[in-house]
């Protein structure tokens, strides 16, 4: 009895690590803010970023300094462009779908809803990879307090590191 009883706790300590690390984690909020650090290839930015309840995006570029100031915002399918007091409204297809913010919004939009996202535990976060129109991407999250941390779209080079995160 005492040669079972510590194969049987051993097998009991195997069994429950082999147990699985999937994570559920809470959609984004209806409005939210964020600020972080943007890389899509070569281009690098730091952005201010606000999604109010009706679900319009305004996306303020903080860095480099030549671009900083310039505010885009997004109301649905329309895209304008703020500077100095300004605002203009762009033309369909002059932001790219592909363009390191709308890349941003993009995945935020994959993020938020009202189901619950199902991702893997990787250190402290949780990780939640999904597929959309964009290709792939991947998101972690810092369970406690939630944050979110990374967001990543392989296929373009895009990553973006945030800094704060707030409902």
């Amino acid at each position: 009895m005492k040669k079972v009883l510590p194969v049987f706790f051993c097998l009991c300590l195997f069994l429950c690590a082999c147990g699985s690390s999937e994570q559920t984690v809470e959609p984004l909020a209806a409005a939210f803010s964020c600020e972080g650090d943007i890389t899509l290839g070569e281009l690098s930015l730091s952005v201010s970023l606000v999604k109010n309840a009706q679900q319009n995006y305004s996306v303020k570029l903080l860095e480099p300094k030549e671009v900083a100031g310039f505010e885009f915002v997004f109301k649905g399918d329309a895209v304008s462009l703020k500077f100095l007091g300004l605002e203009i409204g762009l033309p369909e297809g002059i932001a790219p779908s592909s363009s390191a913010v709308s890349s941003l919004i993009w995945v935020l939009e994959q993020l938020s809803g009202n189901e619950q996202l199902i991702g893997t535990l990787v250190g402290d976060a949780v990780q939640v990879n999904g597929t959309g129109a964009m290709g792939s991407y991947r998101a972690s999250f810092v369970t406690k307090p939630k944050k979110m941390i990374t967001i990543e779209i392989p296929e373009s080079e895009f990553k973006a590191v945030i800094h704060s995160f707030s409902n």
